[in-house]
Parts: structure tokens; sequence; C-alpha cells
């Protein structure tokens, strides 16, 4: 299959992974992760396992199998060897990320868990969802982890600063709840629009988060003060995916079935990547390189490559590389 990905301003699409299950039929994708050094990707999604692709050809390294139901969240771990999972069964699981070996479950709740996230030291991971408190995990300990209090029952996402002094959770509130981890203090809410979100993620340096979800609009908030410095007019669609590229760069996506990155200091997009035929749900990336994976409900996972400077270009995927 030959597929064609009309792009606007650069980034060339590396290549297409479509992922087949058992019964021949592709599963909708709701979760990627990447490695640092661009050359491996993970995808989980409804057919309640997580596989393991080469970046670069699309070739099947490694499927885990356990999860009982739909998995919502994936993240590699710092370090590089291990992966963090969710899923609708609500259960927390803990991969080898070299052969595939469960290295630990914790059976969270009796609904879904939507969100996990490592802490930057690699030995605790967070993790929400529905009627879910947030929980920061030992990860060399037994136990459920640490509960924390949650502004509403629906959560949707989770994550850690990358200095490891703050946690954030939202859902469907439209509140962000942040707790000090590092001192222990108490946690203050950001007022974000009313509405459910979706996505969270921080700066590199920790001093912004940015925050979307339904109402379409990217908040970017100072991290300290708790004030909004900026909004992004993400209309007509609604945001399911955020992340921080760099300090200036922020890269969103969700029901449009695009990928747009924006440059942060003038505010207007750079890129707009184009080519997913269903809401994109998850993006990933890998600094070292310039790939940036993203998965969609269309069951593929693509990688674009944002260090080449293509402009008006189309890029095609080598059938080879299409599963």
């Amino acid at each position: 299959m030959l597929l064609a990905c009309p792009l606007w301003a650069g980034g060339a699409l590396r290549v297409l992974i479509a992922p087949e299950a058992s019964d021949h039929t592709q599963p909708v994708v709701t979760a990627v992760a990447i490695s640092a050094d661009g050359g491996a990707v993970v995808s989980g999604g409804d057919d309640h396992k997580i596989r393991v692709w080469n970046a670069a050809s699309g070739e099947q390294l490694l499927v885990m199998e356990g999860h009982q139901d739909w998995v919502r969240d994936l993240r590699i771990a710092p370090t590089g060897d291990r992966l963090a999972s969710v899923a609708n069964d609500g259960s927390f699981r803990l991969w080898s990320l070299g052969d595939g070996r469960l290295q630990r479950e914790s059976q969270l709740s009796c609904d879904t868990l939507a969100s996990v996230s490592f802490h930057p030291n690699g030995e605790q991971a967070v993790t929400t969802g529905f009627g879910a408190p947030a929980r920061l995990h030992n990860l060399s300990a037994d136990g459920p982890g640490e509960s924390y209090a949650c502004p509403c029952r629906d959560m949707r996402c989770c994550t850690v600063s990358p200095n490891g002094q703050l946690m954030a959770a939202a859902g469907r509130s439209g509140v962000v709840r942040l707790w000090p981890i590092a001192s222990g203090g108490a946690a203050r809410d950001l007022a974000a629009g009313g509405r459910r979100i979706y996505c969270l993620a921080f700066s590199p340096q920790s001093d912004r988060i940015a925050v979307a979800g339904d109402d379409s609009i990217v908040r970017i908030f100072d991290a300290t003060l708790g004030d909004v410095v900026m909004e992004l007019p993400a209309r007509p669609a609604k945001v399911r995916t955020a992340l921080f590229l760099d300090s200036d760069r922020l890269a969103t996506a969700g029901t449009d079935n695009a990928i747009t990155v924006w440059d942060l200091k003038s505010r207007v997009p750079t890129h707009r990547l184009t080519g997913h035929t269903g809401t994109v749900t998850s993006l990933a990336w890998a600094p070292q390189t310039g790939r940036l994976a993203s998965g969609s409900y269309d069951t593929t996972v693509r990688v674009w490559d944002l260090n080449q400077q293509a402009v008006n270009q189309t890029a095609k995927a080598d059938p080879a590389t299409t599963r």
C-alpha cells in the first residue's frame, strides 16, 4: 500500500506502521512512545497488546501481552530499559523493554487507568484514571503507591515536571491540580477553561505547563505563578495530545487528524503534518534525532523526521515499511 501525505512547512514522513491483530484486523492506536535515540517505537491500543517497532524500517520487534483491555497510555523510562503501561483493565504494568518480560503488575482500579508518566529519576511513576486518585509509585517497593486527591473522578492525564518537583493531573472538570512533590507542600489548582482536559506537558525547564483538551485552546501556564502566559488557537479541532519539542516549540494534535508544531516565540505554527485519517491520539518525541512518533484512531503509527527541511513536499511511505 502506498500512502501520499501532503505536508506543509517541513517534516517528512519517515515510516508508516499499521499494526495487525491475529484476526487480521487493525487495532486502534491510543498510545505511542519512542526511545531517546529514535530507534524504537512502542504502540498500544484496543487489541490489548503492546508492540515494539524498528522506527526506521517498521519491522515489528516484540509483542507484550497481559493487559485484559484497551491499552490507554505507555511511557519509556528515562533509563530507556523499562516501559510503563496502563489500560481499561485498571492495571499498571512495568515491562522490560529489552525482552518484553513483565516486571511488575498493580491492580489499582476496577475502572480505566488513563495515564501514566515517569518521574525523571526513573524510580517512580504516576498514574491516574476514572474514579482513581493520582498515585505516585515507588517502583522498587511493593504496594499501590501514595495517593493524591484529584479535582474530579473522570481523570485523563498526569505528568511529572522534568526537574522532579511538580506532579500534575487533570480531567473532565477542566481544572489542573499541581502537587509540589519535592517539597511536600499543599496542592493548588489552575482553571483551564472548564472543559475536559486530555493532555498536560511541562516545558524542558519545568517553568511552564501546556494544557489542552475539548475547548480547542492550548493554554500555557507559568508553573510557578499559575498565570496563563499564552493561548494558542487550535480551533476547530479538539486537542488530544501535546508535548514540548524544546523550550520554544510545542507539538499538538487531535480531532483534525493533523499534527501542528508551534513556534512559541511568534505563536504561529511552523509545521502541519498531515496524512492521518483519524483523530491523532498520541505523540512521542526523540530529541536526539528529531523524530516524532504519532498514533491515531486510523490504526496507524507514523514516524516523522522534523530535521528534514522539506517545504510543500509530499512524503510517501515505502511499501516495504508498511505492515
